[in-house]
C-alpha cells in the first residue's frame, strides 16, 4: 500500500494531558494572616501556559457571605492587569471552611514567560468586607520564597503564603 501525505504543516492544536509543578513556597510554619483581598506574586520558571495554581486556604464566615475568587495579573501588584480567567474558589458561601489545599484549574489560563513577575491575586469577596467574613492563609516564617512577595492592597510583606503553581503540559494534535 501506498501512502501519500499531501499535508505536511504543524498541527495547529494542543491538548493539555497533564501539568508540570513550576513555583511552590509549602512553608506553613509562619501563623495565619486573614485578609479580604491579597496577592502572592511570583516569578514564572517557564514560558507556557499557567493552567493551574494550589492554595492553603481556609474561611472564615461570621456575618454575611463571602464569594471568594482568585486570578493572575501580569507583574507584582494586585490592581494589574488579569491575565486569565477568574475562578471560584469552591467554599461555602455561607460557613467557614477548614483549611485545606484547594486545586484551583483556570477556564482561560494565563500565557506567561519565564523570569517575569506575576502575582495570584485572592480575593474574598465578602458581603461586609470586614475581617469576621474574610479568607486566610498559612504563611511561611520569613521569606521562604525570595522570588516574590505577599502583596496587600495598601502594603506588602516579605512573607510568603503557600502555594503551587503549575504548567499545562501539551501535545500536539
Amino acid at each position: 500500500a501506498t501512502v501519500v501525505v499531501q499535508d505536511q504543516s504543524a498541527p495547529t492544536a494542543r491538548c493539555t494531558v497533564g501539568f508540570l509543578l513550576d513555583q511552590k513556597q509549602l512553608s506553613l510554619d509562619g501563623g495565619v494572616i486573614a485578609f479580604e483581598t491579597m496577592g502572592q506574586s511570583f516569578t514564572a520558571g517557564s514560558s507556557g501556559t499557567l493552567a493551574k495554581v494550589r492554595m492553603n486556604l481556609r474561611s472564615t464566615v461570621i456575618n454575611g457571605t463571602i464569594a471568594p475568587t482568585l486570578e493572575i495579573q501580569a507583574g507584582e501588584a494586585i490592581n494589574a492587569a488579569v491575565i486569565s480567567s477568574v475562578e471560584s474558589i469552591p467554599m461555602a458561601t455561607t460557613q467557614s471552611t477548614v483549611e485545606k489545599w484547594f486545586d484551583i484549574t483556570f477556564t482561560t489560563p494565563a500565557e506567561i514567560s519565564a523570569g517575569n513577575k506575576y502575582t495570584i491575586v485572592l480575593k474574598a469577596n465578602s458581603s461586609t468586607g470586614d475581617e469576621l467574613t474574610s479568607l486566610a492563609s498559612r504563611r511561611g516564617a520569613g521569606n521562604t520564597y525570595p522570588d516574590g512577595k505577599l502583596i496587600f492592597p495598601t502594603s506588602s510583606n516579605p512573607n510568603d503564603i503557600a502555594f503551587e503553581t503549575f504548567m499545562a503540559e501539551d501535545i500536539p494534535v
